[in-house]
């Protein structure tokens, strides 16, 4: 049986984009600034776009890995 590289890469390719954008998620509650769980939510969602165009590499903190 041969391994068929663009099969794999299609079926994989809608875990790796979620994967990509809860990271992205994950590091923008991780770097907000707030005390309680929904003011960082509100500071994740409001720097989203800042944080995605500043870095579109994926965070290896590992809190932020783990939320992806």
């Amino acid at each position: 049986m041969k391994f068929d590289l663009k099969k794999f890469l299609i079926l994989n390719f809608p875990y790796a984009l979620m994967f990509w954008f809860f990271n992205r998620v994950g590091e923008g509650y991780r770097l907000a600034a707030g005390a309680d769980m929904v003011a960082k939510g509100m500071g994740a969602i409001s720097s989203l776009g800042a944080i995605i165009s500043s870095n579109p590499l994926p965070s290896f903190h590992p809190r932020t890995f783990l939320w992806g």
